[in-house]
Formats: C-alpha cells, structure tokens, sequence
C-alpha cells in the first residue's frame, strides 16, 4: 500500500504544477470530488490541474475488518479511470488489490471527535494516448478529512488525491544478494526472467554481489562484493565475461566484503564505492587503466561511502553514511567539496540525513538519496524543495529510469519488501512492491528508447499427448499478450514439423491486449516429433518460440473371431443290404465374419471471425459504423454468441445473436459509434461459440475518436 510522505501539502503544490514528464508515466495529483460509501467506495469528479482532466474511482467492498484503531474496507475490481479534457489520454483499470482505512482522532471530555478516510490501490488496465493503446500498472490514494461523523452509507466531499500511472513494460537488472545471481526481468514481477550465476569464485558466478550498472554499450557491471572484483558481461547470457581486481586495500583492490554502488560517466570509466576502505575508486577499463582513489582529507574525510553517482557534467556525487551527509566534488582530486547534510527549514522543522547510503538523479537533474527506508529528492546541494517518502524496506540499492520512475531494490527480511517502485518521492504516488527477488543487493533500470511493444508467450511448452498417424488433435491454446505502449506489428506466426496453427491475432495487437493461437498436431510416423512455434514481430523483446513436441502412434486394428460350425450328420438305413452310403447332407459354414467398426472424423463448425480490430471516427453527435463478418468454415452446424460492447453508448451492435450458422454461412454484426463529445475511447466485442477447435473467446477490439 501507499508509504509515508512528508512535506505532502507542500509537495503537491509542487507538482501539480510540473509538466507531465514522458508518455511512459503519468502523475495525477487531484483535487475535489465526492466521496460515496455503500456496496463500492466511488469518487466521482475530483479534478486534475496537469494535464487537466478528471479522475473517477469505483473499488466494490468485498469485506470489512474492524480493529481497535481502525476500520478497514477491502475491495477490488471495479475501475480507476482518467480522461484528459483536451481528449488525448484516457486510463481504464481495474483495481487489484485496494483499501480504504477509517481512523479517528479526539473524544475525551469535550468529544470533538474527526474521522478520517484514506484509500489506497493498485491497479492494471490500459492508457489511450493520442489514439495509441499502452498496458499499464499504476496506484492511486485519496484523502477525506477531517470529518466531524463518519459517512456511513453516504457522501462527503474529498480532498486531495495522487495517482502514478507507468507502462507496464518496466526492464530492470537485479542483483540477488541471497543466491548470488543476476537477474534480468521486464518488470518487478519477473516477466521473461532470466538469471546468470549462482555462489562461486569462477566465470559467470558471484559471491554476495550488490551495485550494478550498464554502459552505452549495454555491457553489464556487477560489484561482486565478496570475490572483491568488478564483473562485466555483454549481456544476461554472460558472453564476454571478464573480470577486475583483488581483495585488499591497494591499487586495484577491493575491501573483502565491502564493495557497493558502482557507476560509469559518459567518458566510460568506471567509479566504484568501496566503503570497506572508505574512499571511492575509478579507473577507466576492466584493466585498472589510470586508477585513482579518493577518500578525502582532514575533516573531508569519507567515512564508510556506500554510493556513487556521476552528473552529466561529470561531477561525483557520493553517499557518505558515515558521516549522515551527502557530498559533491568535481573531479577525483576533491575540488569544490560541497556537502549537504540536512533540509531548509520546512513548515517549521527541519529534515536530517541518517545514513544516506545510495544516490541517483531523476531526467529532470534532481537529486534523490536512499537513506535507511527512505527515498528523499532534493533539486540541488542546497537541499531545496525537500521531500521525502518512507518505502517501507531497508534500501539496498537505487536507480530512476528515464521516465522519472524510482525503482528500489530492498530486504525482505527488514521487513519490507524485495523490491518496490514509486513515480513521485513527494507524494508516494505510484507505489508498488514485489518479493520476485527478497533479498536484492542492488538495481538497474533499463533504459526504453520511446513507446515500445513488449510481449509475453503463455505457455513457453506444449506437449500434445499421444496421437494415431493420420488423425488431427485437439488444439491447445498459446496467448500472446502485448504488455508494451505501442501497437505489436506481427509479421508472420507459424508452427513447423507435423504442427499447424490457426489464430486470432491480425497483423496488429495493441498494447494491453492479447490474442489467442490454436495449434494442432497430426503426426506422420510413429514416435515422437518436435517443432516450434515462431512469432516474428517487432516486439522490443525480441522474437518469440514455442516449443512443441507430441507423439505418434499406430492405429489399432480389428481382428477376425468366426468359427466354422457344423449344422448336420450323416444317418444309415437299416436294412440287409446296403443301399445307401453316409452322405454328408451340410457343409460347414462360418456364421459370422468380424467386420471392423470405422471412427467418425470430427466435423462440426469451424469459427472465422474478420477483422480482429476495428477503427471508427465520427463527429459528436455524429455516427461511424464498422462490421464483423463471422463465418462457419466447417462441415456441420456452428452455434455463435456475440456480447455487445461494454459501453452503451456511445457503442450499439446489431444482428449479435445468438444465432446458428450452417456450413459457409455467414453473419455480419454492425458496430455503430456515437459520440456524444470529443475524445478517444475503446472497447471491444466478444464473439464465442461451439467450435471445438477454438475454445477460447475471441475479442474484436474496437478503438474509436470523435474529432
């Protein structure tokens, strides 16, 4: 749920009045609305100055606990949704998991008491801007307060609320204290995870690492804390591992046990934070090449120093825990030291550093520190708007993406969580956590070059059980989901080996959405066969496989069972002389012969449904329509249900069903979009039916702008 903040009223005011920073994250920081309380928690109309829009939220009650100090109603599901006035960027979501906590404050001899409502969720959904759909994950809070009764069963108005909106596709390196591994993932929850090492001295292993950063070259440079040297790879595979330095306190050593953060500038070198010798080294190759250290002198004395950042005007800022302060110089000699140990006065306090241990900078150049379990943000050495956010977790290491996310690698067992992120330090807006990695040892937050498809494959294996030549299965389903910010352009999906594939994904799958591909198996020869599903696209994460493997056997044959079966005997006459001789007056005869009973081929209908994505622009008050043509491919009768678009209006269907389609007939389904005001909007339309081949639904997504 949503951390600490302090300096909140202040912070808001701040940013409420900052430019929206990059299409990947969105801050929401409201006012006003009303606040309703029944089934749902709803707030309705609360106001958002940039970009100006409105936010609603409507989170179903699913149960209430009540405790000594609190009463807390949990729900989920629902929406939270967003709409910029200008028209260009919507937010749709449902809830995950979210609460809402009533406290109370007073009473005594003179009552006076006040209530207070406070509501935190996370959700997931999508974000339309400028008519391009994106997945999203976001977190939103409100406030209502102070009351002088509780809302009951009715409505108060809300005060203030923050939400933090960041694409879904969120690239991250993880260094894994506990298991000695790195780890690479598409977001904190380990989508396509893959992970190098395990606890060694050798190539590819690691002994308690922590820092991690990446060059311009996407070279990877882990401090391996306890083998006292630095590591680089080119990638997550390992490919040209090397290493540097030994355990000790000279040139190219390390402490043992003690390295942290490490960094690159925009020349390449390499600095380092090597608290156990208290100083920070930098040298500008994995050869050690012009080593230099820096521990300061006299009173400028660095003191355990866990992190190092570097400017893009090259100068070196250093987290000095030791000493509770955050230090500044502008080159390896110590020239210009500059310190700042705590905040201007704010309100009528004053904020001081505790242990500062790592430091980062947000795209805009502001500074923000990792001090105990908090993430504090600065604008410069003076200390200026100070702001600060309690995570919850012991912070281990620190990095902000190029959207302006905080992405906080932590300990589970502090308390806390693995990992967390968060858009905003002053308002704790979009906070997340995860225990994907419990006990992290540092993070890096892999930079997106602009709005990008990202993909996940579910299954990565299919297996198809045993399967006589000649016949077809069953089809398995593989869902293709497009977690990224811009549509996926699929160029080609195909199944090789004894394997085929149908699908319902189109050239074009939009961020947030997915699609389904049926494969089939029909051996040619016994025994087993493999082949692979390829999906070639331009998916950011590269092209996708799906292992296949199945089965061949023979088909069982019928086997004759008559017997041949006597019906008469030969008789004599009795008389002097014979006058007849026994003649057999039958001839034995089979009574049945085994005929082998044939296996119907399944028939049935077979589903066809085109386009996958429809596209209509209308003017308010004006009317677009589009059409679904659903088609029986198959030999027998195929049963067909539409359900209509979620949003009436501004979206209407026809001829839905559900209705019957005989072998090649068709069906065609008119969409008509009406709106009411300008703007984007989307939905879709689910078309399902009997087909045994296509058990899954199948969604035609509809995206719609009235201009």
């Amino acid at each position: 749920m949503r951390p600490m903040a302090t300096s909140l009223l202040l912070a808001i005011v701040l940013i409420s009045l900052a430019p929206r920073a990059f299409a990947s994250q969105l801050l929401l920081n409201s006012t006003g609305g009303t606040m309703m309380l029944g089934t749902d928690f709803v707030v309705s109309g609360a106001t958002v100055a940039n970009p100006a829009g409105t936010i609603s939220i409507d989170c179903p009650i699913t149960s209430v606990a009540s405790g000594t100090y609190a009463i807390t109603y949990n729900c989920s599901g629902g929406s939270f949704s967003y709409q910029s006035n200008d028209g260009t960027t919507s937010v749709s979501a449902p809830f995950g998991t979210a609460a809402l906590v009533l406290t109370a404050s007073g009473g005594g001899r003179g009552g006076n008491i006040h209530y207070y409502y406070s509501f935190a969720g996370n959700f997931t959904g999508t974000e339309i801007l400028n008519g391009v759909s994106g997945a999203i994950r976001g977190e939103t809070s409100e406030h209502i307060g102070p009351l002088r009764a509780q809302i009951g069963s009715g409505s108060a108005l809300a005060c203030c609320g923050s939400a933090g909106v960041n694409s879904a596709y969120t690239p991250v390196y993880i260094t894994d204290y506990s298991f000695s591994r790195l780890v690479k993932a598409d977001d904190l929850w380990g989508t396509n995870q893959q992970i190098l090492g395990g606890t060694g001295t050798g190539p590819k292993q690691f002994y308690g690492p922590h820092g991690l950063t990446v060059d311009s070259s996407g070279r990877i440079y882990v401090a391996d804390t306890y083998n006292c040297r630095i590591d680089r790879m080119d990638d997550i595979t390992g490919a040209g591992w090397t290493t540097f330095g030994t355990c000790g306190s000279g040139a190219n050593q390390f402490s043992t046990g003690g390295l942290a953060d490490i960094t690159t500038d925009s020349s390449a070198r390499i600095s380092v934070a090597d608290p156990g010798n208290n100083r920070i080294v930098r040298f500008d190759d994995m050869s050690g090449t012009n080593w230099v250290s820096f521990s300061g002198t006299g009173t400028n004395q660095l003191s355990g120093a866990q992190g190092v950042a570097v400017d893009s005007a090259g100068k070196i800022y250093i987290a000095d825990g030791g000493n509770r302060r955050l230090v500044r110089i502008d080159d390896m000699t110590g020239t210009n030291w500059t310190t700042l140990t705590q905040s201007p006065v704010i309100g009528s306090y004053i904020y001081t550093f505790g242990s500062p241990a790592h430091v980062a900078f947000d795209p805009t150049g502001r500074i923000e520190v990792a001090d105990g379990n908090s993430v504090i943000r600065v604008d410069d050495m003076t200390g200026a708007n100070w702001v600060s956010t309690n995570v919850g977790t012991a912070i281990q290491g620190l990095s902000v993406d190029t959207a302006g996310t905080t992405f906080i690698a932590g300990t589970e067992s502090s308390g806390g969580a693995g990992l967390a992120m968060l858009d905003d330090p002053a308002t704790g807006a979009g906070f997340s956590t995860s225990n994907f990695v419990s006990q992290t040892g540092g993070i890096y937050a892999v930079p997106v070059p602009s709005p990008v498809p990202a993909v996940t494959v579910s299954p990565s294996t299919l297996t198809f059980t045993s399967q006589n030549v000649g016949t077809v299965s069953g089809a398995q389903d593989v869902l293709l989901t497009n977690f990224g910010s811009a549509p996926l352009d699929i160029s080609n999906i195909a199944a090789g080996g004894a394997f085929s594939e149908t699908n319902d994904c189109g050239i074009s799958l939009d961020g947030g959405s997915n699609c389904s591909i049926g494969v089939t198996y029909a051996p040619t020869a016994t025994g087993t066969q493999s082949g692979t599903l390829t999906i070639s696209d331009n998916a950011f994460t590269g092209t996708q496989t799906v292992s296949l493997s199945g089965t061949g056997t023979t088909p069982a044959t019928a086997t004759a069972t008559a017997t041949a079966t006597p019906t008469a005997t030969a008789t004599e006459t009795d008389t002097s002389t014979p006058t007849a001789t026994a003649t057999p007056t039958a001839t034995a005869t089979p009574t049945a012969t085994a005929t082998p009973t044939a296996t119907a081929t399944p028939g049935g209908g077979r589903i066809m449904v085109s386009p996958k994505k429809l596209s209509l622009s209308a003017s308010p008050s004006a009317s677009a329509t589009g059409s679904i043509t659903i088609t029986n491919t198959g030999t027998g009768q195929l049963n067909v249900n539409v359900t209509a678009p979620a949003h009436d209006p501004p979206f209407t269907e026809s001829n839905g069903g559900p209705f019957s389609l005989g072998p090649g007939g068709q069906e065609v389904v008119t969409i008509t979009y009406s709106p009411a005001n300008k703007g984007s909007t989307s939905d879709s339309v689910v078309v399902t039916s009997d087909d045994p081949t296509h058990n899954k639904p199948i969604k035609v997504k509809i995206s719609a702008k009235a201009k």
